[in-house]
């Protein structure tokens, strides 16, 4: 695609092809030999932890893959990926989902608002929101990091697009596509903080292990 960075402009690669691109990884793995296709799970970080939410969907799932194939992801995990799409999970799979309520990265109210959506449709979804988490919680560096240049989306407030019904929702409204657009536009700001948080990797990485221990009957 010749896309070096996404993070000051994320709509130079699409959240839909991302997850495109995840649904197609799964498709081309469990091809290989020697490869127990019920055993592949995925887990994203930020972007990639959109992508391994979305893959779970099963209107999402349908159209990458085919509507009568079986294949999916046996887990997914989303280390502070965004929050801006709801639609129905397969009941079946087991969801991980972790943000931190300072991540100014993303809008902690769409995550709890859309992790609500999800539970009422049947999703096998463990949602943690982690205090004083900010973006990038559990990766280390000797020093805390400010990108000035990164999107943020901290000030939108609940606002999401429901694949569902192909509806548009801020707070509580229902409005159009343009709408939304104009909102999500206006709300954007710039710079996000990644703090290390010693504690919070340290659970963050429990959860993790439990999960797939659980779910992979290791």
């Amino acid at each position: 695609r010749g896309i070096t960075e996404t993070y000051t402009d994320q709509t130079r690669v699409s959240m839909a092809a991302s997850t495109v691109d995840a649904l197609m990884a799964l498709k081309t793995v469990s091809e290989l030999p020697g490869v127990d296709a019920s055993k592949i799970g995925i887990i994203g970080f930020s972007r990639g932890g959109n992508a391994a939410m979305y893959s779970s969907y099963l209107r999402v799932r349908k159209a990458v893959l085919g509507t009568h194939n079986p294949l999916k992801f046996a887990l997914a995990i989303s280390f502070y990926g965004g929050c801006e799409i709801a639609g129905t999970p397969d009941p079946e799979q087991p969801l991980l989902q972790m943000v931190g309520d300072k991540d100014d990265g993303l809008s902690p109210a769409s995550c709890i608002k859309t992790a609500e959506i999800l539970r009422s449709r049947g999703a096998n979804l463990k949602f943690i929101m982690y205090p004083g988490g900010t973006h990038g919680f559990d990766v280390y560096f000797p020093h805390n990091m400010y990108a000035a240049k990164e999107q943020s989306w901290t000030t939108c407030g609940s606002a999401y697009v429901d694949l569902d019904d192909s509806t548009y929702h801020i707070g509580n409204a229902t409005v159009s596509a343009k709408e939304l657009g104009e909102f999500f536009a206006k709300c954007m700001t710039h710079g996000v903080s990644t703090n290390y948080n010693r504690d919070l990797q340290q659970k963050s990485w429990g959860e993790v292990k439990a999960f797939v221990t659980k779910n992979f009957a290791l």
